[in-house]
């Protein structure tokens, strides 16, 4: 852990971050989820902190700090995908992973769909391509819900 993550782990628990979370809406799984989560699993907390990167870089107008943020983003979630790879050579959810799945597939997604919807405007082709590759991320979440939603069924 360096100084940016301390950074980054501090940001996440601000109201700035946490501002789309609605108690009214059951869907949104707060943050705070996330963080307790991403403490024992680190795919998960390196992937929570690739969204505050990402959170901040849309937050100062000075290019340099946009730019390094938004590259630091990009890090930190390959390197989360690395582990999460690692940690799952095999994609099968049990009942010892699958929150931590499920948590992680959902960040990744957001992720990339907020990184397109903010960054990839250069072009109406570049925007489909890559928001058509964030559809498909999407999928895979819904591979790893699914399979969530039957280990659950079977008395996880």
């Amino acid at each position: 852990m360096n100084e940016t993550h301390l950074e980054l782990l501090v940001n996440l628990s601000r109201k700035e971050f946490q501002t789309a979370e609605d108690p009214s809406h059951p869907e949104y799984v707060p943050a705070a989820v996330f963080i307790q989560h991403g403490l024992s699993s680190p795919y998960l907390i390196h992937q929570m902190l690739a969204m505050s990167a990402l959170h901040l870089s849309t937050t100062f107008t000075d290019p340099q700090k946009i730019n390094f943020y938004h590259s630091y983003a990009t890090g930190l979630q390959n390197h989360a995908l690395s582990l999460f790879n690692k940690a799952n050579p095999v994609l099968e959810v049990t009942a010892s992973n699958c929150i931590h799945m499920f948590l992680f597939s959902s960040a990744v997604g957001v992720h990339l769909l907020s990184d397109t919807l903010h960054y990839q405007r250069d072009s109406l082709d570049s925007f489909i391509e890559r928001f058509t590759h964030d559809i498909n991320v999407y999928r895979g979440v819904l591979a790893v819900v699914d399979q969530f939603v039957g280990t659950n069924r079977k008395g996880l």
